[in-house]
């Protein structure tokens, strides 16, 4: 039963880290990805939680590598594709040999993580 505590440990130590030091992004991603794991508790919005958590990284600094591309797979899930392959750029500009990044890539240009018949972005009201 551990793995379920897990995120939620994660969570909590990503929320410590950055009280001690709120101007540094990664502690910001590394919340954001607690969450998407599991880390939320019932009933919290936890895309939506994310979503402030890597907006704050990204704040910090536009560039961050891993915030762009944790920004990108959380488009996908929200089936914006347009807007996850902006934020796939931003990585692939600074990092061109990106794999993570890369690959997310050739899965969207491939539509296979598009709802289908889907192409650009479709924001639920």
């Amino acid at each position: 039963a551990l793995m379920p505590r897990a995120p939620r440990e994660a969570r909590q130590r990503a929320r410590e880290a950055i009280a001690l030091c709120p101007e540094e992004p990664a502690y910001h991603v590394a919340l954001a990805q607690a969450l998407r794991a599991g880390g939320a508790e019932v009933g919290e919005p936890a895309d939506e939680l994310a979503g402030h958590a890597l907006a704050e990284a990204l704040r910090l600094d536009p560039t961050h590598l891993l915030a762009n591309l944790e920004q990108a797979r959380l488009y996908v899930a929200r089936g914006l594709p347009a807007t996850a392959r902006a934020a796939l750029q931003r990585v692939l500009d600074r990092a061109p040999e990106h794999a993570a990044a890369r690959a997310l890539l050739v899965q969207l240009d491939a539509g296979g993580l598009a709802p289908p018949g889907e192409s650009g972005d479709h924001r639920r009201p």
